[in-house]
């Protein structure tokens, strides 16, 4: 019987690609042409990857809407929460309390993560946040005699919740002699109000033991008392940011000069030489306490040496991404210095790194295959 000797035909190379002059040594006389990468499961991740960093980076920030000329803009969204269930109430005073001096501190109790906006006569007065212990503190001036005070909270949205009865104060200034041409001396109880045209008693008052009725003290009190307003929302801003406020003066004797405490350790000092609105502008160089928040002190006086009192609030934080914001809680942000400037573009190169070793992948098998078939042909 005639053995058949068996022939290892030699190997032989077979270029692969033309670019990096790479060979395929030739010994099974098959080539396999399969992926060793699964690209569907490599685009799944890269594409959650993407969405997580698309969620870290939904705050933008802009300084153009402020006046320094950058073509950044800031993005301002809000979901009102759910309405607080819990009343603002009175602490100090108490009802019916007579004061000699204005200002005052009206203090009360409040529901946590709450802010509490005081109405004196139905005119905003003041605002505060409630404290982490459930109290607020608002230093609010005083109108001549009757003041009537309420008490409004709103949760960080600005939507308000339910309100509860007021109280009353009374405020006893001191009295002002008023004088008329031709009239005997008489006095009513201003609350430091200047000499004004519609002051002065009428002519032949009987009135000689100063007794001038209530009424009558009630309207020259307050026909010229000196106000000072603002509407205020519950608004945060970052660190070097300039703040604005809107506010109106009225009332008193023209010009006024207006003093801010902002509440950081540093003062202004402006005139208005006419009553109407005007603004104030502050940037705040650190994050406030409680929530970033800063109280803010603004008094107005006039002419006549009148003053009156708001008292507001500044919400300062730090910007996203900012060394201090990892212990920092209830702030939004990375907590690292700076990571988004190198993720994103990490990300990128990852991406592009995926897609070219993809499309290099199917350039091969697009060339490997004609020369497969005809070895085949050939054999």
């Amino acid at each position: 019987m005639k053995k058949h000797k068996s022939v290892v035909q030699p190997t032989k190379a077979v270029q692969t690609s033309r670019i990096l002059k790479l060979t395929h040594r030739q010994h099974t006389g098959r080539l396999t042409s399969h992926r060793s990468t699964s690209y569907p499961v490599l685009a799944m991740i890269l594409l959650v990857v993407g969405i997580l960093l698309g969620g870290m980076t939904h705050i933008t920030s802009a300084d153009s809407v402020y006046g320094n000329g950058t073509d950044n803009y800031v993005v301002m969204a809000s979901v009102p929460g759910p309405a607080p269930r819990v009343a603002a109430a009175f602490s100090t005073p108490t009802d019916g309390a007579h004061f000699t001096s204005s200002p005052i501190s009206v203090t009360g109790t409040c529901p946590v993560d709450t802010y509490i906006s005081l109405y004196r006569n139905g005119l905003f007065s003041g605002v505060a946040l409630c404290s982490v212990d459930g109290k607020w503190t608002i230093e609010t001036s005083l109108f001549a005699v009757r003041n009537d005070l309420t008490a409004k909270v709103f949760n960080l949205t600005d939507v308000p919740g339910p309100v509860i009865g007021g109280i009353t104060v009374y405020y006893d200034p001191p009295s002002v002699p008023i004088n008329s041409p031709g009239d005997t001396v008489t006095s009513v109880t201003v609350p430091n109000q200047p000499n004004q045209p519609g002051q002065i008693l009428p002519s032949g008052s009987t009135n000689q033991k100063n007794k001038t009725p209530p009424s009558l003290v009630d309207s020259v009190a307050n026909a010229s008392t000196l106000t000072l307003t603002s509407n205020f929302l519950y608004k945060g801003y970052y660190v070097n940011q300039p703040a604005t406020w809107q506010f109106a003066v009225n009332g008193g004797t023209a010009p006024y000069a207006i003093s801010v405490d902002w509440g950081d350790g540093y003062r202004s000092l402006i005139s208005q030489p006419n009553a109407g609105q005007f603004k104030l502008q502050h940037t705040y160089m650190k994050q406030g306490t409680y929530r970033g928040s800063y109280v803010i002190k603004v008094t107005a006086t006039d002419a006549g040496n009148n003053e009156t009192l708001l008292q507001l609030l500044a919400i300062v934080n730090e910007r996203p991404g900012s060394p201090s914001l990892g212990s920092i809680g209830g702030v939004a942000g990375s907590g690292s210095p700076g990571i988004m400037r190198y993720l994103l573009p990490s990300y990128g190169v990852v991406v592009l790194m995926a897609a070219s070793f993809w499309l290099g992948e199917v350039r091969e098998l697009r060339y490997l295959r004609p020369h497969h078939g005809a070895r085949h042909r050939h054999a």
